[in-house]
């Protein structure tokens, strides 16, 4: 996560009537921001998903403002859950959001689940309700087709060995787990960050930059778009990674809902459909 949860400010200056005083407006600001759960949503009628729309084949913001992808799908088959659920119309409103920003805009409560690409990992799992597994991925490198064809046959070891030195000139998307297991298990390489998550592509294809580091299911859809990018060892990811949605903790009848609607046939069928020969089930 990137700046959340916040970092306590330098207080040597104020006395202790006026700490006191910010503490008081900090606690009642932060009553303000609620995470809605099941009854305020069913109330509201609508549940709103935050989405970066930037990960493609999971959540893609199109030209006219709408979205597609697997978390997208997933999403309205949500919405229909819940109405059934409800026995009320439940619609669907994507929230726009970013890497970097997603915990807090998650923690301020801009949205009530955030979907498409998130990662169980440890520190998310401290300070939000993470759901059951909606799928295995693992992550690869990127590069031009011709580059990763010389490399198939090396080991992830062999790989990792390679990669970590000047080179190949590694680029990843800023504030999300490919640019910290980039930093982790290449901390000898030139590691470019950009600023979104389009322009890494653009790299690699430009020849400014080698390898990025991502997931599978994304490596996999560049190369079947004919982009002239392919995956070194899909077949072998660096590690395995579940892929889950994020809540408030504060949400424990959403997380419900949402982990039972996540065994139903709609839900697995779409989970089916875009992973196939993309992530493992």
């Amino acid at each position: 996560m990137n700046s959340f949860p916040c970092q306590t400010r330098h207080t040597a200056s104020l006395n202790p009537v006026s700490l006191i005083s910010w503490l008081i407006i900090a606690l009642v600001l932060s009553s303000q921001i609620q995470a809605r759960d099941m009854e305020a949503i069913i109330k509201a009628g609508a549940l709103r998903v935050g989405t970066t729309g930037d990960y493609a084949p999971l959540t893609k913001k199109q030209p006219d403002g709408s979205y597609e992808g697997m978390a997208i799908d997933m999403a309205h088959s949500l919405g229909q859950f819940l109405s059934r659920e409800a026995n009320k119309t439940i619609t669907v409103e994507f929230v726009d959001t970013s890497w970097p920003t997603l915990s807090d805009d998650m923690g301020a409560s801009k949205f009530d689940i955030a979907m498409g690409g998130v990662s169980r990992t440890e520190q998310r799992a401290l300070y939000f309700s993470l759901t059951d597994t909606v799928y295995e991925d693992g992550k690869v490198a990127l590069m031009r087709c011709e580059d990763a064809a010389q490399l198939k046959d090396k080991t992830t070891e062999q790989l990792l060995e390679a990669f970590n030195g000047s080179h190949y000139k590694v680029v990843e998307n800023p504030g999300g787990t490919n640019e910290k297991l980039a930093r982790k298990w290449l901390p000898d390489a030139a590691i470019n960050i950009t600023e979104d998550n389009a322009q890494p592509f653009q790299w690699l294809l430009q020849k400014r930059a080698d390898i990025m580091v991502t997931d599978r299911i994304e490596a996999i859809y560049w190369q079947r778009k004919g982009s002239g990018l392919c995956p070194v060892n899909a077949a072998n990811p660096f590690n395995r990674t579940e892929k889950v949605y994020m809540l408030e903790r504060s949400s424990p009848a959403l997380l419900k809902a949402v982990n039972s609607w996540l065994q139903t046939p709609e839900a697995r069928a779409i989970v089916k459909k875009w992973t196939a020969n993309g992530a493992d089930e």
